[in-house]
């Protein structure tokens, strides 16, 4: 029997799953160019996260040292991430002027006006810049983070955990200059932002790694901020579930055990 073109009605019933495999392609591109980075800056972000900040500002300044024709962007991102090390490793004033300098070369997620309020918070003067750090942080995500966004409604809890870490942020700037209200109210957007990336931990259904990954980190990263605002508040309980949840998501990177080192302050035992 000759073969036969296919028809046009049988062409429409593939064409559903010829999108869906097409979608699939573009998540998975996007999650390994976040998650699965062999270059400088993925093996520096892995040694942040886990607790290895002098290893990892080793790495940063290597790969800005050899980057001739390195791309702005690229450029911007190593800076931040260098500023997030040095301050980790308590020497502010370095980290103030790589983020300064990576800010800048642009900042279209808001990420680096992050890691500056962050900055600021952790320094515990000039609170109003850490909220003019973190409002700035928190309007740039909005566009920013499209690229996530456009890859469907079933995903938009990625972008969603990310914003959330950004509104925990902006709390805890709040709750530092005594506008309670104003604090709550943002902790309020962030926990709702959250509920998507805790309902992937939850244990109804088992994630991709990847995924996973990326749930984990955020979760625990948005409940430590909660926490300090809550701490910040004198609201003792609802500091000490935060820290509880952050740290049940993430036992094993940076945010996780700033969770336990708070509960462990407040008199909780910690595993």
């Amino acid at each position: 029997m000759p073969t036969r073109l296919l028809s046009a009605a049988s062409l429409e019933r593939f064409v559903p799953g010829i999108a869906f495999l097409v979608y699939v392609l573009a998540l998975m591109w996007l999650l390994v160019r976040f998650l699965r980075r062999e270059d400088a800056l993925g093996r520096g972000l892995n040694l942040v996260l886990t607790g290895h900040p002098a290893e990892a500002e080793q790495v940063f300044r290597k790969a800005l040292a050899a980057g001739g024709r390195m791309k702005p962007d690229e450029r911007r991102r190593l800076l931040t991430s260098l500023g997030d090390a040095l301050m980790d490793m308590g020497r502010y004033e370095e980290s103030r002027q790589c983020l300064e300098s990576a800010l800048a070369m642009g900042d279209p997620t808001g990420s680096c006006r992050s890691s500056l309020a962050d900055l600021w918070l952790m320094l515990g003067r000039e609170p109003d810049k850490a909220l003019e750090m973190a409002n700035q942080a928190v309007e740039a995500s909005t566009d920013g983070l499209g690229e996530i966004d456009s890859l469907g409604i079933g995903y938009r809890w990625m972008s969603d955990i990310l914003r959330a870490g950004l509104w925990a942020q902006r709390a805890q700037a709040l709750a530092g200059l005594g506008r309670m209200s104003e604090s709550q109210e943002s902790i309020g957007f962030a926990v709702r932002l959250a509920s998507g990336a805790r309902e992937l931990l939850s244990g109804r259904w088992r994630p991709r790694r990847l995924l996973f990954i990326v749930a984990t980190i955020g979760v625990s990263q948005t409940y430590w901020r909660i926490g300090m605002a809550c701490l910040a508040m004198g609201k003792l309980d609802d500091a000490r579930d935060s820290f509880s949840i952050g740290s049940d998501a993430d036992a094993k990177r940076k945010y996780g055990a700033r969770c336990r080192q708070q509960l462990a302050q407040m008199g909780v035992p910690v595993g």
